[in-house]
C-alpha cells in the first residue's frame, strides 16, 4: 500500500521504512494527562496555524477522505475501506481528517495488527493482497540483509499489537504548514495514551520511486526531529518560553529585554557618529542579527539606520599602489613607498649611474 503523496507512478517494488515507538512523541503532541472519562478527542496539537485543525472521522467528512485518496493515491480503495471506519471504533479513533478552515486538505488512516498478524506478515516475505493492492511487509528487507537473525521474531519481542498506516495524505499546496507531520503525531499519541489501542509499533510501507513520501518518513526519524526541535528552540518567541525543560518565562522576559536594550544604545551612540555603524558597538551574538538586514531578524528602525548609513558613507576605498621602476629589473620592488632591498648606493651601482662630486 501507499503511504504518501506519489509524484510518479509507483513501481513494481516497495519498501519498507520507518517504524516508530508510539512512545517517541513529538515536542507539538500536549502530553498533559487527561481527566478521566475524556475521549482521545481531547488530545491538543499545538503549533499549527490558527485555521488548521485536526478532526475525527464522522459519517458527514468520510467522503472527503475518499476524495483526497482518490486524488493523490494510485490506489483505488473499495466502499468497505471507509466503512469500516465508522463500524470499528479503533480504525474510527485511528483516523484522522486535516481542514483548512471548512477546506479538507489531508487525512491518515490506520488499522491495527495483532501480535499474531504482525508475526505471520514477517514470516510471509511475500506481497499480501490487502483492500485489492499490494503491499511488501516490514521485515522483507532485514530478513533479506540479515538473515534469520536480522529481527527476533518471537511473539515475546512484540507483545502488543501494531499500528500499520494504510494512508497518508496531503494536498500540495498545504505541505508546507507540517500537516502531515502533525496527523502522524496524532496518532502515534493516541496509540501510547489509549488503554483500547495498547499498541507499541507504528509502521509504514512506501513505493520507493515515491521520493516526496520516502523523504517525509525520513524526516519522522526520532533522532532527526529532537535535532530539528532542539535547533528551534529560540528566544525569539514566546511559546518557546513555556516548553518544558527548556526555558522558563523569567530568562525569556530579561533576554528580550536585553536585546532591546542593546539594539536602542547602539542607535543612540551611532546617531551623531560619522565613521561608526549601529551594529559595531552590539555585542558579538547580536552584530550579525542586526547587520542582515533580515526582517525577520532584526527590527524596521535598526535595518534603517543601517541602511541610511550604507547609502550615505561616500568613502572611497583606494587601491594599494605599488612602486614599479621600468628601468630598474634588477632591483626587488618589494616593500612599500621605496622601501627598496637595500641603500640609495645599491641602487646606483645596479643602474651603472657615475657618482658625481661636487666640485
Amino acid at each position: 500500500m501507499c503511504s504518501g503523496m506519489p509524484d510518479s507512478p509507483p513501481s513494481p517494488e516497495s519498501r519498507p521504512f520507518l517504524s516508530w515507538p508510539s512512545s517517541t512523541l513529538h515536542p507539538s503532541i500536549d502530553t498533559r494527562p487527561r481527566e478521566a472519562g475524556s475521549s482521545s478527542t481531547a488530545l491538543q496539537i499545538t503549533r499549527l496555524p490558527p485555521n488548521v485543525s485536526i478532526r475525527a472521522p464522522t459519517k458527514a467528512n468520510v467522503h472527503l477522505l475518499k476524495r483526497i485518496n482518490s486524488l493523490l493515491l494510485p490506489v483505488s480503495y473499495p466502499e468497505n475501506f471507509y466503512r469500516e471506519i465508522l463500524q470499528n471504533p479503533e480504525s474510527e479513533a485511528l483516523t484522522r481528517l486535516a481542514f483548512y478552515d471548512e477546506e479538507c486538505v489531508g487525512g491518515i488512516r490506520c488499522r491495527l495488527e495483532t501480535a499474531a498478524e504482525y508475526q505471520a506478515g514477517l514470516e510471509k516475505l511475500d506481497t499480501t493482497d490487502i483492500y485489492g493492492s499490494s503491499k511488501i511487509l516490514e521485515a522483507v528487507a532485514d530478513h533479506k540483509a540479515n538473515g534469520s537473525g536480522g529481527r527476533r521474531n518471537s511473539e515475546d519481542s512484540h507483545p502488543k499489537r501494531k499500528v500499520y498506516i494504510m494512508t497518508l495524505a496531503v494536498l500540495s499546496p498545504y505541505r508546507s504548514l507540517s500537516i502531515g507531520s502533525h496527523l502522524l503525531d496524532y496518532i502515534l499519541s493516541i496509540a501510547a495514551k489509549e488503554p483500547t489501542i495498547d499498541a507499541d509499533l507504528a509502521y509504514a510501507h512506501v513505493w520507493v520511486s515515491n521520493d516526496g513520501a520516502l523523504e517525509f518518513y525520513r524526516k519522522q526519524d526520532p533522532k532527526r526531529r529532537k535535532r530539528q526541535d532542539a535547533r528551534e528552540i529560540s528566544a525569539q518567541t514566546a511559546e518557546s518560553a513555556f516548553r518544558d525543560g527548556q526555558f522558563d518565562p523569567v530568562s525569556f522576559v530579561n533576554s528580550r529585554e536585553y536585546e532591546i536594550r542593546s539594539l536602542l544604545r547602539s542607535m543612540n551612540s551611532s546617531k551623531n557618529a560619522q565613521r561608526k555603524r549601529a551594529f559595531q558597538s552590539l555585542p558579538r551574538e547580536l552584530r550579525r542579527r542586526t547587520a542582515a538586514h533580515n526582517p525577520n531578524r532584526a527590527p524596521k528602525r535598526v535595518r534603517e539606520t543601517a541602511r541610511k548609513e550604507l547609502t550615505e558613507d561616500n568613502t572611497t576605498v583606494r587601491k594599494k599602489r605599488r612602486d614599479y621602476c621600468p628601468s630598474c629589473p634588477g632591483i626587488s620592488t618589494n616593500g612599500y613607498k621605496g622601501a627598496w632591498k637595500n641603500s640609495i648606493i645599491y641602487r646606483i651601482e645596479i643602474l651603472q649611474i657615475p657618482q658625481t662630486t661636487a666640485t
